[in-house]
């Protein structure tokens, strides 16, 4: 085991030395992660061991100020958690200051992150990452003791480091003995790891890198590994739609716009690796519209936004939907 036990651990340390530092410097500092390594338990155990009320916990709008505030507000949940930041750091004074864990790194490069009151007052970030070996281990035998030795090194393997799926191994140890691929298949895992995987499907490689989700390019986890073979990233097309319908493909301006429905459904396949027929009844017709018009209608929106691109396509994929591609 670890030396010095929970509080040993490299990983907690690494945590526990930035707070102090920022906390005696006075300083708001961004926290990057990714759904599910755990970082909300490792926060909650440095506030636990400090016992110091200058320091407070926050993961919902309204709560009062103390000296300084770990702002926890789940970016990959709330829909207003940009507006819940803004607020704490508007309302603030010269002595309080924060810590804001934001854990769809990605939103770091959006325009709303950008243009929102708190970005201009954050001075440094700090990458949260996933569990080392010896972490992993001292993880998996606090949530399960019953582990051998080569079950604990199993679900590091398959891990990657990833809290979320460590212990969901530890508690449903059946799944070591058997194929990834039933893993990766079963909908139980699946609704473990999805927030972690949306995450991930945004990320550029620099960012996994840093909180060791990948080295040198490739997922350190053999899980999220096969997890990609099956349900591959999107196809990443280069379109933006503007809000008056107009839109650009590659950085040129398109001389037609798209109708309402035809817009919801290109923003949906951006994010989105497949849209399904279903779905696209949905935008045209409202929910659950699918029953009441005909194929035919579907396959000639579709087509009609076909012949608005230029450098992209929406293509079948037989017995399902649609997904994008080049041309």
């Amino acid at each position: 085991m670890i030396k010095g036990g929970y509080f040993g651990r490299k990983i907690y340390k690494e945590l526990a030395e930035v707070l102090d530092k920022n906390v005696k410097d006075k300083s708001n500092f961004l926290i990057l992660t990714l759904p599910g390594l755990g970082l909300t338990h490792e926060i909650k155990e440095y506030l636990n061991k400090k016992g110091n009320r200058k320091i407070k916990y926050i993961n919902q709008g309204g709560e009062e100020l103390v000296e300084f505030n770990i702002l926890d507000l789940d970016f990959d949940k709330s829909e207003k958690a940009f507006e819940f930041a803004n607020d704490y750091f508007k309302k603030a004074d010269l002595g309080q200051k924060f810590a804001l864990i934001l854990n769809l790194p990605h939103l770091v490069n959006s325009l709303k992150y950008k243009r929102a009151y708190f970005a201009s007052h954050i001075y440094s970030i700090y990458y949260f990452r996933v569990h080392n070996f010896q972490e992993s281990k001292e993880f998996s035998l606090r949530t399960n003791k019953e582990l051998t030795e080569d079950k604990v090194e199993k679900i590091y393997r398959f891990s990657g480091g990833i809290a979320r799926i460590n212990r969901f191994l530890c508690l449903n140890t059946d799944f070591l003995d058997k194929n990834i691929v039933e893993l990766v298949k079963n909908k139980s895992f699946i609704r473990v790891i999805n927030q972690t995987v949306k995450a991930i499907l945004f990320c550029d490689e620099i960012v996994l890198e840093k909180i060791g989700v990948k080295r040198k390019g490739k997922f350190v986890g053999l899980i999220l590994k096969k997890y990609f073979q099956f349900y591959p990233l999107p196809f990443r097309a280069d379109i933006k739609v503007n809000k008056d319908l107009s839109f650009e493909e590659n950085n040129q301006s398109s001389q037609v716009r798209f109708t309402k429905t035809e817009a919801e459904i290109v923003k949906y396949l951006l994010v989105n690796s497949i849209i399904n027929r279903e779905k696209v009844a949905d935008f045209k017709w409202g929910k659950g519209g699918y029953d009441k018009f005909s194929d035919w209608a579907i396959n000639q929106t579709v087509m009609r936004i076909n012949r608005k691109l230029k450098y992209y396509r929406l293509q079948t994929v037989p017995k399902i939907g649609y997904k994008i591609s080049l041309k």
